[in-house]
């Protein structure tokens, strides 16, 4: 005698629920239906030509295409009528809440339960599982027989990345796979993506993401292959797995304000994905160097390098980093030049090339990298007090000159220059004396540059009234400034 699937749903009842936990609500119903689409390569567990595997994509089947078109009814809230079965409730699942539910191993579900129904059905044909993914994830724990295709819908709240994941302990020879389709109006979807997995193991992880638009409705379709009656399966659909707390600022308007505090500094978390860029905006102090640094981290199979840019309010670029990648870590530090206190500028951090992939990344911006006490004294109108006959600490930069009063001195003086030239610094120090009328009158540079760099400059008996101190290296170089009365003998 030949048991249908029914028999055994009207034997356990209606109902089952799965363990989740109360942030999960299930409907009752039937894991067959027999009106349901029958799917060619799905029956009896087979190999036949048309079996396919997860993570396959392939052209649709008839069935496949029937299927698309049942389901591509509008977005039903829970309990409302379930498409041609108007006697159906929907099933909704509500979100999981706890961080540790959204990431992390997906957990294969509980003790078989199989041949009985699971709590989201009937969700086949034209009826669907509605899944209300904010604020987090939501998962659902179910099972999958033989002939049949779990449909699930959601909206997407944010355009923002969405990874689906399903996980099974394989029984038999079972393969099974997901769909991911997008409603495109009416009645017509279109195939967004389809998971992929690796080598077939005793418990199986499948995956895909996508660029979600936010008010945008998608149906995650779960079918395969099985070899058994049924297959209990684990399924999660993660909204946020790639969102950031600033989010959304994908372009230069929307761009996320740093603030950088008493400090001068602001470092952050966040994640970038495929072509959806990532913009700061920040304003700085004062007109001096600043340093942007980070580090990323990136599957090892991906070939995507994380591309960092700086350019002022007219939209040009003044400083750019990023190189490619020899692991699956990378850091980046580069130097720019501020123009003028109180200048704006945007940073863009993005992948190239723009693969389908979620890059965690660290980033600083640090405005007081290069800033001495004695800034802001970059010209000659604004040179700072230099005290007399004590060593001073200070920093220069290429095209950042710093400007010092030594009118003191004007019967004649000695101000010597002393640094440790920095880890790929290859430029000189430079020092000059000008008058009160802007001459220059005295000059000196490092003869080489090495470890140790020295200027000396001396004069006698001219009206001193600024000494300068540049350097060539946009790189920050720290030195010691020395300036004595009199100039002794050489």
């Amino acid at each position: 005698m030949q048991v249908r699937l029914s028999t055994w749903c009207g034997l356990a009842g209606a109902l089952l629920v799965l363990g989740l936990g109360s942030a999960l609500v299930f409907g009752a119903g039937c894991a067959y239906d027999p009106d349901e689409n029958s799917r060619e390569d799905a029956g009896g567990g087979g190999d036949g030509p048309n079996a396919r595997r997860p993570g396959s994509g392939g052209g649709a089947s008839a069935a496949d295409a029937s299927a698309s078109t049942d389901a591509s009814v509008p977005m039903a809230k829970p309990g409302a009528d379930a498409g041609a079965d108007a006697g159906t409730a929907i099933t909704t699942i509500t979100a999981v809440a706890t961080a540790a539910s959204c990431s992390g191993e997906l957990p294969l579900p509980p003790a078989p339960s199989c041949p009985l129904a699971d709590g989201y059905e009937p969700n086949s044909g034209d009826r669907f599982t509605v899944i209300k993914l904010d604020p987090t994830c939501s998962i659902a724990q179910a099972n999958l027989t033989e002939d049949d295709v779990d449909r699930y819908r959601f909206e997407a709240s944010t355009s923002d990345p969405v990874l689906v994941e399903l996980a099974y302990a394989r029984r038999g020879d079972t393969a099974l796979d997901f769909k991911v389709e997008k409603l495109t109006g009416g009645n017509e979807t279109t195939t967004v993506t389809t998971s992929e997995e690796g080598p077939l193991q005793s418990s199986v992880a499948e995956r895909a993401h996508f660029e979600a638009q936010a008010g945008t409705t998608y149906d995650v379709s779960v079918r395969g292959k099985l070899g058994e009656l049924c297959q209990p399966y684990t399924l999660r659909v993660n909204p946020r797995y790639c969102t950031d707390e600033f989010e959304d600022n994908e372009t230069p308007e929307d761009a996320a304000k740093l603030d950088l505090g008493s400090t001068g500094a602001r470092e952050l978390q966040a994640s970038v994905y495929g072509a959806d860029e990532d913009y700061y905006r920040f304003s700085t102090p004062k007109a001096d160097p600043f340093l942007i640094t980070g580090s990323y981290t990136v599957d090892e199979s991906s070939e995507s390098t994380i591309g960092v840019r700086v350019s002022n309010a007219m939209g040009s670029t003044i400083a750019s980093a990023g190189n490619k990648r020899t692991g699956p870590s990378e850091t980046w530090s580069q130097w720019a030049r501020s123009e003028a206190a109180g200048s704006l500028y945007h940073l863009r951090v993005s992948l190239w090339p723009s693969a389908g992939d979620c890059a965690p990344y660290t980033l600083k911006v640090d405005t007081a990298a290069c800033t001495d006490s004695f800034e802001d004294n970059d010209t000659l109108d604004t040179p700072a007090k230099l005290p007399i006959g004590s060593d001073q600490q200070a920093t220069t930069f290429s095209g950042d000159l710093d400007h010092y009063d030594v009118s003191s001195l004007a019967s004649g003086g000695t101000c010597v220059v002393t640094a440790t030239t920095v880890a790929g610094g290859t430029g000189k120090l430079r020092a000059q004396m000008s008058d009160a009328s802007g001459v220059t009158r005295e000059s000196a540079s490092s003869e080489a540059v090495g470890n140790n760099q020295v200027v000396t400059l001396r004069w006698l008996d001219v009206n001193a009234k600024t000494l300068r101190v540049s350097g060539d290296d946009e790189l920050c170089q720290p030195y010691t400034l020395r300036c004595t009365l009199g100039s002794p003998p050489d």
